[in-house]
Parts: structure tokens; C-alpha cells; sequence
């Protein structure tokens, strides 16, 4: 199991105690299963083939055992009570465990009774480009990529796009979340909590597969600590694109800022 020294860390300010309280407990909890199932620790689990997806199985475990909900829960609009800008998960999952971020692929979770966006992940598989010293982002919106066997296609102003396009339009704040390449591990991705943005403009622009994108700018909101440790792998040049960066790590290069 990767493993991180880094743990979410508890708010005094917090209003709701309750609720954070509960955040770490349920989080500590699942990586303790996953640990468990990594290790082996169960002599029941040692001649049985090893778990590809330790994070998967964990979280059934607690689903059956009623520590986790079966179906998502409602969607938080803000900020959420436990989460601190600057922390960090070892897997995507876990930003679903703590409600910061819902689906399990989609890179926009929204609101489906306000019509509202509530996150975004911006990931190094898609072209996302963004400027931290500047708190500026320009993310591309979700649908249309293709694959191996799917062509690309315009994207269309619906469900998450169409969330952030109504986000825009009511001045209200979209957590922001960055899943990258963890250098150590070459693989392996570390997601982190960066704060809250305000989606300042909408623009179709024509992407690289000749379809249509919708491109959305984000501005960081004034007053939020900065996330350090991770900046200065991004500060090697002025606005990075998410192409440099994978590209920066399949060659096996630690990215720092000179």
C-alpha cells in the first residue's frame, strides 16, 4: 500500500466538531484496512492471489460493515468540515470518504438539486493547465476525449459543464483538487486539496482533436493559505500544461522550481 506521513489535520475553528470529528475517524479507519489487506496480516489472506485494488476492497469492507453509506451522500457546496487546504490523499477514493469529491472518474461532481458545481479534480491524464503562483486555472470541461476504441466528439453544455457554467453564473465557489504523478513511485498519483476558485469565464475553444472543448478560467479565492510543499513543483515555468508535466515524469525527471 502507498502509504502518506501526511494526515488531515483537525480544526479547532470548525463549527460542525461532529462532522470533522467523524471525517478523520472514518479515514484513519480505511487506511487501516487497506494497510491490513496490503500486509497480509490476515493468515486467511496469505495464500489468496494479492488485491490489485486494496483501496476497492477496503472500502466494500466498510460498506458491508455499515462504516461507510452504500449509495453518495448529498453533495456539499464550500468548504467541508475536517478537510484543510494543503491536505493530501493516498487514493482517489478517499475524496469521496471525506465528501470532498464524489464520483469515482468524473473530473466534476455537482449538485444535482441546485444544479451546482461542488468540485473538480484536474488530473495529469487530460490537457488542464493552470498558474499556482498566480491562483489561475484553465480547466477543459468533461466529455469528448475518445479513447482506444471511441472517437472524440464536441463536448456538450450539460451535467458538470454545465454545473460550472451555473457556478459561474452565481458567483459560487468550486473546491479544487489536483491529482499528480508521484515522482518517488512513477505511477502512483498523490491527489491534494488546493481551496477554494470562482469560475470567472466560459469559452469554446477548438481542442487538439479539431472537436470542440469548453473551457473554463478559474481564479483562486483571496485569503487561503498556500500549499508550499507542492507549488515549487510547478513554478518551473509560468503556466504549466499537464502534457509537460506527464511528460516530465515518464522520462523519470523530478520537476523542481530553480
Amino acid at each position: 500500500m502507498r502509504c502518506s506521513s501526511t494526515a488531515i489535520r483537525r480544526r479547532e475553528s470548525d463549527g460542525d466538531s461532529d462532522a470533522a470529528n467523524t471525517v478523520h475517524h472514518t479515514l484513519r479507519l480505511f487506511r487501516a484496512v487497506c494497510r491490513h489487506l496490503s500486509l497480509r496480516a490476515d493468515p486467511c489472506l496469505a495464500a489468496i492471489a494479492p488485491i490489485r485494488r486494496v483501496d476497492l476492497k477496503a472500502a466494500e469492507i466498510l460498506k458491508a460493515n455499515g462504516r461507510l453509506p452504500v449509495h453518495p451522500p448529498p453533495a456539499l457546496l464550500g468548504a467541508v468540515p475536517g478537510v484543510e487546504v494543503g491536505d493530501e490523499f493516498i487514493y482517489r477514493i478517499e475524496l469521496a470518504i471525506v465528501r470532498l469529491h464524489r464520483p469515482p472518474e468524473n473530473g466534476i461532481d455537482y449538485d444535482t438539486v441546485t444544479g451546482l458545481a461542488t468540485s473538480i479534480v484536474v488530473s495529469d491524464r487530460f490537457l488542464d493547465s493552470w498558474n499556482v503562483s498566480d491562483g489561475l486555472l484553465s480547466y477543459i470541461g468533461m466529455g469528448g476525449f475518445g479513447g482506444r476504441k471511441v472517437e472524440p466528439k464536441d463536448q456538450k453544455m450539460e451535467k458538470g459543464n454545465l454545473a460550472l457554467k451555473r457556478s459561474m453564473d452565481a458567483k459560487k465557489p468550486v473546491r479544487v483538487i489536483y491529482g499528480i504523478r508521484d515522482f518517488k513511485r512513477n505511477t502512483a498519483s498523490v491527489f491534494f486539496y488546493d481551496g477554494l476558485y470562482i469560475v470567472e469565464e466560459c469559452k469554446k475553444v477548438i481542442g487538439s482533436n479539431d472537436c470542440f472543448l469548453f473551457e473554463f478560467q478559474l481564479r483562486r479565492m483571496e485569503g487561503q493559505r498556500r500549499c508550499d510543499k507542492w507549488e515549487t513543483l510547478f513554478e518551473k515555468k509560468k503556466v504549466w500544461g499537464w502534457k509537460q508535466l506527464r511528460s516530465a515524469c515518464d522520462s523519470g525527471k523530478k520537476v523542481l522550481a530553480k
